[in-house]
């Protein structure tokens, strides 16, 4: 029995051993289970942490009361706090105070669980300074899906904010150069050869409007074959640049002769042929007409010079004693007139307005030019004194300097001058006094017609009045919305002050009441709010739309029941629908403020007692809303823009509204791609139509993520502080913005295991169909990329690596991919795996591209202007001038020689210079832009006159002048030309003055233009009585007689005429020659008395000789 016992409790005891050993086992079992789970949740831990240690963004990790949790180096970065003082501190450390109500804005969105993509703020570093950012926010959950904390993304936008703050003002300064000139300027492509950019010049003068010009080749402006186009392109690129003339054809199909200045910009895609134009098409003519007019004048001086011979041969023959002196005065007769005509066709010629004073401003000489500009026939100024005529107002100007006291002396400057019908125009006038032996003997004027420039200035003008309309629509926005928000804000504020007043005294029936008052003008409010920022985001063409299954009938049911228990008793709102179908795939929150605007204001517009009826019918293709009322209608005059914002109904009265309700429905339907209609009459009700296209939904492949990183299972964040770590960097990598890729270094081809949410966006991709494959294949075709070798080279290197590439969505678009990759190692330093963190710089690098190209066709009208660009800063030293400035000074002076000098710093004194610098430091005091003349004279070479225009260029706050742009325009040849001019007519009327003959010219009417002194000792008048007098009105004895004969026979004929006559009055003898011109006949008397005394003396000696045979 003891053995029994004995054996049985042995028994028992022995199965106890083995139940433990069992059980050991199974713990055995269990923790090397653990241990295995535990590594892997450790190696994905540290992967996730070496991409948070590695990301290029702020990565914050924060519990709801906004304490940060956790915060990677690149914050640390970002702004200036160690890891140390930001943790435990909440996120508001780092919002300046003007921005602290964004974090009341984040909560509450947070707590509804949403997040927060790239929202361009400002946040504070740690030195004080504000830095440019965009935030990305996302809610972290638990397992049950509650809202545990946040997850912050900030990216430091900063420079890509100044570079396109470059791009804006590097095109500006182009357009403004581009267009703020009165040159004419063109950019052609090369390859199509079609013109890409005109400025507002080059539309004026082609008479095309920028739309048409810019839609044309420059064969059909040229006329020319593209052959012949294409071969001066050739020229240009051979010579770089080049320039020759041209006939370009109107959009009028006039001919226009031009001088063309062409250079290349061969660094744009595609590359451009830049060219500046100037109209010569006068100047040709007028050139071609004065070679006429010389070949004419000569033929008419060799065959009047072979005339004078004959004659000169047989006055020789006649009269032997005829002396030397007399033979030099016939020639001296032919220089002069020679002289004269060829004057005449110079000043008659001109382009601009000459006028010739006596020194008591009688009007000596008018040119065509200004009798066309001033109204008046030429034979109505000449002889008349300036002021007796209308259009002289300028010439008292001139009139109030003393030239008696003044040896030399000139003017320039602007007034209206007056036509003979009264009509004003804008003229420039520079005057010019004439001397002989230090005295005044005239005053010559030359006016240029400022008419085109003054349109100019007038249309600048009007662009300001434009600006000043926008400035006014703005102050409507504004003075709109401050009504409207003055309404819900007076009941908040006054409501809030009630509470805080009396609610110990109320009941908390008379406070609920109280709070839903204000809960209900915070609503109105936010709606406000939203309608505008609604508005303001379909205007910038930023409106979200996503397509979404929607149950219409009970969406419209639902949305008429709340109106329904709004207006209560006073109206009706009822729905129908028309047709079987159910289910539609629209955006849900558009189609919300569709329907309520319309019928919020069909309920607010009803009268009492009415009825608004939402209606919705099915099509095949379509469905249709109709919102119809029984209210105060809407005047047809009013109807065509009531879709435009601030516009309201004309017979609203006082009932409120913001005028932006219908133009926020018009924009959403238009986001669907659908139609709005109205029909109305006032005082009859308003039916508004909306028709809104159904789109088929497109099936989604719901497969479940196979990598462990993208589990739906979340462990317990109480469970383990490690997982709770974990959970929050993957929290935080797929809230990123940028896309992260881990590929696995130990692996054939590197392929990628893992690739976030932020990769998904960039390229296009699912995760899913990545996994495995090597990165290549973001590159598509386009392998030979200089940036892929630095990446390949650093991946065999195990080193980090920033690179730029161009890869290809899924879709097949191209981007620009900025890559950042990082090695990861184990404890004893082999390279596991390899994080890349992706960041989509398409923008950045389009707006590189632009900033260079807008450079380069900056650079290209500079460089190619045929006028002196330079830049000066504050201090007057060089910052940049183009080539011309070599050209000009015959490579004495070039852009690397004055670069970081002054004028004077070169050896140019102020007055060598004719004042530049004293110019150049009042536009920088005076801020305002300045033109003027000058005329210096640089490094020993002859004076030059340029026209010079002065820019202030500021700062970016607008504050301060930083430097000034000059342009300079040679108008050397255009002064010369004015000079030799006054000259010539100076020369001129010496000559007629100082020879013995008298001289008399008269018009085409036979009124006097000119007498010389000797002149009118034969006529026993002055010039002042008879300059512009019919010569048959003063000498109407002579009419019918020989010498009348033969004057009109020279101007009939177009032929020479001589002969000699006996003037009683002075009881001698003339030898007349008239020559006949275009404008009328100049005639020359020769005082023969003394010979025909000679010859009747002879003639009596021979007489009496055949009496003595």
């Amino acid at each position: 029995m003891i053995m029994n016992e004995s054996n049985s409790s042995n028994y028992v005891l022995q199965t106890e051993i083995n139940r433990l050993k069992q059980r050991e086992a199974e713990l055995l079992n269990k923790c090397h289970d653990l241990e295995d789970e535990l590594s892997c949740h450790l190696a994905q831990f540290q992967q996730l942490a070496a991409i948070v240690e590695f990301s290029t963004e702020a990565i914050f990790v924060a519990n709801l009361q906004g304490q940060i949790l956790l915060c990677n180096p690149a914050a640390e970065k970002l702004f200036g706090y160690s890891s140390a003082e930001m943790v435990g501190e909440t996120i508001a450390r780092l919002v300046p105070e003007e921005r602290k109500h964004e974090i009341t804005v984040i909560d509450q969105w947070f707590q509804r669980g949403k997040a927060i993509e790239q929202l361009e703020t400002v946040r504070l570093h740690k030195a004080g300074t504000l830095i440019d950012i965009s935030l990305t926010l996302s809610p972290i959950f638990d397992k049950d899906g509650q809202v545990l904390g946040k997850v912050m993304l900030a990216h430091n936008i900063g420079e890509q904010k100044l570079a396109e703050e470059k791009l804006r003002q590097s095109e500006q300064r182009y357009r403004e150069m581009f267009e703020n000139n009165h040159i004419i300027k063109l950019l052609i492509d090369l390859e199509s050869l079609r013109i890409v950019d005109a400025n507002q010049a080059a539309c004026d003068f082609y008479g095309y409007c920028y739309s048409k010009i810019i839609s044309l080749k420059i064969t059909e402006i040229t006329h020319d074959s593209e052959a012949e186009n294409r071969a001066i392109i050739d020229r240009c690129r051979l010579n770089n640049d080049c320039h020759f003339i041209k006939t370009h054809y109107l959009a009028s199909g006039e001919s226009r002769v031009v001088m063309i200045y062409s250079g290349l910009i061969e660094r744009t895609e595609p590359p451009l042929l830049f060219t500046i134009i100037r109209d010569i098409t006068s100047r040709y003519a007028a050139e071609e007409t004065l070679q006429k007019s010389h070949e004419q004048l000569e033929n008419r001086v060799k065959e009047r010079t072979a005339k004078l011979l004959r004659a000169n041969a047989e006055l020789e023959r006649a009269l032997s004693e005829k002396t030397a002196s007399q033979l030099a005065l016939e020639q001296v007769e032919k220089a002069l007139q020679a002289e004269r005509d060829f004057a005449l066709q110079v000043m008659d010629h001109m382009g601009q307005g000459l006028v010739v004073f006596k020194p008591d401003f009688t009007i000596e000489y008018a040119n065509p030019a200004f009798a066309k500009m001033s109204g008046y026939l030429v034979e109505e100024l000449v002889g008349k004194a300036s002021f007796d005529l209308v259009a002289a107002c300028f010439f008292q100007k001139t009139g109030k300097i003393d030239w008696e006291q003044v040896p030399e002396q000139s003017t320039n400057f602007e007034s209206e001058l007056v036509r003979k019908d009264g009509s004003i125009f804008h003229a420039q006038i520079s005057t010019q006094s004439l001397h002989r032996h230090g005295e005044l003997t005239g005053i010559v004027v030359v006016i240029s017609d400022l008419t085109d420039q003054k349109k100019s200035e007038q249309q600048l003008r009007r662009a300001l009045e434009k600006e000043k309309e926008l400035g006014e629509i703005k102050n409507r926005l504004i003075s709109t919305i401050s009504h409207e928000f003055r309404t819900p804000l007076s009941a908040i504020i006054s409501s809030t002050e009630l509470l805080e007043h009396y609610s110990q005294r109320w009941s908390e029936e008379k406070k609920g009441e109280i709070l839903s008052r204000i809960s209900h003008s915070a609503s109105k409010l936010a709606s406000l709010i939203e309608d505008i920022l609604t508005y303001n985001r379909a205007e910038a063409g930023k409106i979200e739309f996503s397509r979404a299954r929607i149950d219409l009938p009970n969406f419209c049911r639902d949305l008429v029941k709340s109106y329904q228990l709004n207006a209560g008793d006073s109206k009706t709102v009822r729905f129908v629908v028309l047709g079987s179908k159910s289910e539609a795939y629209l955006d849900i929150k558009l189609l919300g403020l569709i329907l309520n605007n319309l019928l919020s204001n069909a309920v607010k517009y009803s009268y009492s007692g009415g009825t608004v009826e939402l209606e919705l019918t099915w099509q095949s293709e379509n469905v249709i809303f109709k919102v119809k009322d029984q209210g105060i209608g809407i005047p047809a005059s009013d109807q065509p823009n009531l879709f435009e914002p601030f516009q309201r109904a004309s017979n609203v009265g006082t009932i409120s509204g913001t005028g932006f309700g219908l133009a926020i429905v018009k924009r959403s339907v238009l986001a669907h791609k659908g139609l709005i209609s109205v029909e109305s009459s006032e005082g009859q009700g308003t039916t508004f139509t909306v028709s809104l296209p159904l789109i088929d939904p497109v099936a989604k492949d719901n497969t479940l993520d196979k990598n462990p990183l993208h589990s739906s299972t979340r462990p317990s964040i109480a469970a383990n502080s490690g997982l709770e770590s974990f959970w929050l960097l993957e929290q935080a990598i797929d809230a990123s913005s940028s896309g992260v890729l881990i590929t696995d270094a130990n692996q054939v081809d590197n392929p990628i295991i893992y690739a976030n949410k932020g990769f998904e966006k960039i390229s296009g991709f699912l995760r899913e169909e990545v996994i495995g494959k090597n990165c290549r294949f973001l590159q598509g075709d386009d392998r030979p990329q200089p940036d892929l070798e630095e990446l390949r080279q650093a991946i065999k290197d195990e080193r980090e690596c920033l690179v730029t590439l161009r890869n290809y969505r899924k879709d097949g678009s191209l981007f620009w991919n900025e890559l950042h990759i990082s090695p990861l190692r184990n404890r004893p330093g082999k390279v596991e795996y390899f994080v890349g963190i992706l960041n989509d710089v398409t923008d950045q690098v389009k707006a590189r591209l632009a900033l260079t190209q807008s450079k380069q066709k900056y650079k290209a009208l500079v460089e190619n202007s045929p006028d002196i660009v330079a830049k000066f800063d504050r201090n007057g030293r060089f910052l940049y001038v183009n080539p011309t400035l070599e050209k000009n000074t015959g490579g004495q002076l070039t852009a690397e020689t004055v670069k970081g000098y002054t004028l004077s710093e070169l050896g140019f004194s102020n007055e060598l210079l004719d004042g530049f610098e004293g110019h150049l430091k009042k536009v920088i005091g005076t801020r305002e832009p300045a033109s003027f003349e000058i005329a210096p004279k640089i490094l020993n070479q002859e004076k030059e006159f340029y026209q010079v225009q002065m820019i202030p260029e500021f700062s970016s706050d607008g504050k301060e002048v930083v430097s000034v742009l000059s342009i300079g325009r040679d108008i050397t040849d255009l002064k010369r030309a004015n000079k030799a001019l006054e000259e010539s007519q100076a020369h001129l009327s010496q000559i007629l003055e100082s020879i013995v003959d008298a001289f008399i010219s008269f018009d085409d009417n036979w009124k006097f233009t000119y007498i010389n002194t000797q002149a009118e000792k034969l006529l026993q008048h002055n010039r002042e009585e008879l300059l512009g007098k019919g010569i048959w009105e003063k000498f109407s004895e002579e009419a019918g007689s020989i010498s009348s004969q033969m004057y009109q026979l020279a101007r009939r004929e177009g032929i020479a005429v001589n002969f000699e006559e006996y003037y009683a009055p002075l009881n001698s003898w003339f030898e007349v020659h008239a020559y006949p011109s275009v404008k009328g006949l100049s005639v020359f008397f020769k005082d023969i008395t003394e010979r025909k005394r000679v010859e009747e003396a002879l003639e009596r000696d021979q007489t009496k000789q055949w009496e003595a045979i």
